[in-house]
């Protein structure tokens, strides 16, 4: 994940072109942070999914 977004970060290619002012820069730190706050909601998401799977087959 760091990888990739390392790579997005210095890619030429991006969502918004840096070209315009201002936003085209603000793509390259936004979108970095989004991904990693969506990283860490899904993993905490998959860690509950895993402890009810747990308990439920404790229970089983």
């Amino acid at each position: 994940m760091v990888a990739g977004i390392i790579l997005y970060i210095i890619s030429p290619i991006d969502f918004i072109p840096d070209f315009i002012p201002v936003v085209g820069y603000a793509d390259d730190v936004i979108l970095p942070i989004l991904l990693l706050v969506a990283n860490k909601l899904l993993s905490d998401d998959t860690q509950t999914n895993t402890a009810q799977i747990r308990k439920e087959a404790e229970k089983a």
